[in-house]
């Protein structure tokens, strides 16, 4: 079966292979030859073991095991899965040597050729022993939230998830926020060229270049210098992963922005609505007291002793509300 075929050992630290061997026929055979053949079958005896080890493995609670017998006498140096079983099980020859939760059993399967006049197997039922009937685990009920998608979505004042073009403008003003504020050194030209790689360059030149403005008029307006001057801060966080469970629910998010002065956390919130008034900017920051309220929860387990001040900043006409 191997004659003409090509025996390789290449290393998997190795940039490249230190043998190749072309096999002829088996009884043409060298020392050489029967070396890389020795050195094969070992190999994928064990790549067999692994699986089979792979396989046994996955059964959580019961492990099924059958097999047909062969027609011919089973090969010594390449024996069966159930033959490595059935060798590796002749070791257990009592339930006492197992551990308390565990049992085996083991015998034939008799297939009967009789029914019952409705057509049921008259097969005798299985006995399942106690060890095995106890439930290994129960799986807890959890729910999983993400604040800045449980608002109401119906409320047109609040949400753009109906409006692509928002979200599309959102989303990029974020970024643009984003990067900003990790690097004052980079150039608008900069910014605009990964905004447009990122987003697909879906949007108009003009339109880019007002987001990048919008998003410059925060960074640098003079009411949020605590916020974005990096000498008015210990330290400062973008875009920040939370993940925490209270009760059974599971809360994840990412949270805008969070800077650390001292003892006092900022929790900032960017929303980027452009019909955003002084008439209606409370209604508006109400929606989102829930969204925040788990921001700031998750953030009090990893910062107990901080106090923090939750805060919505809107883009388009640069307020900052504190909740």
């Amino acid at each position: 079966k191997l004659a003409h075929k090509t025996m390789v050992n290449w290393p998997t630290s190795s940039p490249k292979p230190d043998a190749f061997h072309l096999m002829g026929v088996k009884t043409g055979w060298d020392r050489v030859s029967k070396k890389y053949v020795d050195k094969a079958a070992g190999f994928q005896a064990r790549e067999n073991l692994n699986l089979l080890y792979v396989a046994l493995t996955r059964a959580k609670q019961f492990l099924f095991i059958s097999a047909s017998e062969p027609n011919k006498k089973v090969k010594t140096d390449n024996p069966s899965w159930y033959h490595l079983i059935e060798q590796g099980m002749k070791h257990l020859t009592q339930a006492e040597e197992l551990d308390s939760t565990s049992c085996y059993q083991e015998g034939e399967i008799i297939y009967s050729t009789e029914t019952s006049s409705k057509g049921a197997s008259s097969h005798q039922p299985i006995s399942v022993p106690t060890e095995l009937s106890q439930v290994i685990f129960e799986k807890e009920e959890v729910e999983s939230i993400t604040p800045s998608q449980s608002d109401t979505a119906d409320d047109k004042t609040v949400t753009t998830a109906t409006d692509e073009d928002g979200m599309t403008r959102g989303t990029i003003i974020h970024r643009a926020l984003e990067l900003l504020s990790n690097n004052d050194s980079v150039t608008d030209a900069q910014i605009l060229l990964q905004l447009k790689i990122e987003s697909g360059d879906i949007l108009t030149s003009d339109e880019y270049i007002e987001c990048l403005n919008e998003a410059k008029a925060v960074i640098t307006h003079a009411d949020f210098g605590h916020l974005f001057n990096q000498d008015s801060f210990s330290k400062a966080y973008n875009e920040l992963p939370i993940h925490y469970r209270t009760d059974k629910k599971d809360i994840h998010g990412v949270i805008d922005r969070v800077v650390i002065k001292d003892n006092t956390l900022y929790l900032i919130d960017y929303k980027t609505h452009q019909n955003i008034t002084s008439e209606n900017i409370s209604e508006v920051a109400d929606e989102y007291k829930k969204q925040i309220e788990f921001y700031k929860q998750g953030l009090q387990k990893i910062w107990p002793d901080h106090t923090i001040k939750p805060y919505l900043l809107f883009t388009h006409c640069n307020e900052l509300f504190e909740l």
